[in-house]
């Protein structure tokens, strides 16, 4: 828990801009989880699911 706080606090620092909608899109202080959720569906789309038919045609 104390690692994700620290990448919120980084993550924080490089995009805060001092407005709450931005902060809102770029998912800084709040939803981390659906970002990082989205993030799998990408490399599951992208990487894995080809590599997967691949190997079984």
């Amino acid at each position: 828990m104390k690692y994700i706080k620290e990448i919120d606090e980084y993550l924080g620092k490089q995009f805060d801009s001092g407005d709450d909608e931005v902060r809102t899109w770029f998912l800084v202080r709040q939803n981390i989880l659906p970002f990082l959720l989205c993030g799998m569906y990408a490399l599951v789309v992208k990487i894995i699911g080809p590599a997967v038919m691949k190997i079984n045609p």
